[in-house]
């Protein structure tokens, strides 16, 4: 499978380096699989068509609010109860899905620096808006 894999290139290449210089790296930490069983079925079945239903009796929070500013606050008080809730809890386990990061993501930025909670938001922008373009 693993021509279908995300990394399916990377794999080849690191097979055939094994292969050509008999040699191996020790992985460490990674094991293929991240998160919670819940967020792995969500990733693996995004775009299937038809979609799959949870096997887990886990959930996935979706927050609405009045307006963007209420749901960014709802969602970073949100993150900031989970984060105390446990202690091997991370900032970097918590995954955002937005319908629009264009309007959503500049309140959450603004929002999650409010809370003082680290944040990285996956978007593309048009190189005229860079600063070297």
């Amino acid at each position: 499978r693993r021509g279908e894999h995300l990394f399916s290139r990377p794999l080849e290449i690191y097979d055939t380096l094994v292969e050509r210089y008999d040699s191996s790296i020790d992985w460490v930490g990674f094991e293929g699989k991240r998160g919670p069983q819940v967020v792995q079925e969500l990733e693996a079945n995004y775009f299937a068509s038809p979609s799959k239903k949870n096997s887990t009796d886990a959930t996935i929070p979706i927050i609405r609010g009045y307006n963007r500013e209420r749901e960014a606050d709802a969602v970073a008080r949100r993150i900031l109860a989970y984060i105390e809730s446990a202690e091997e809890a991370r900032y970097r386990d918590v995954c955002i899905m937005l319908r629009e990061s264009e309007t959503y993501g500049d309140t959450l930025e603004k929002v999650f620096a409010r809370y003082g909670i680290p944040h990285f938001i996956d978007r593309q922008r048009p190189m005229k808006n860079h600063p070297l373009g």
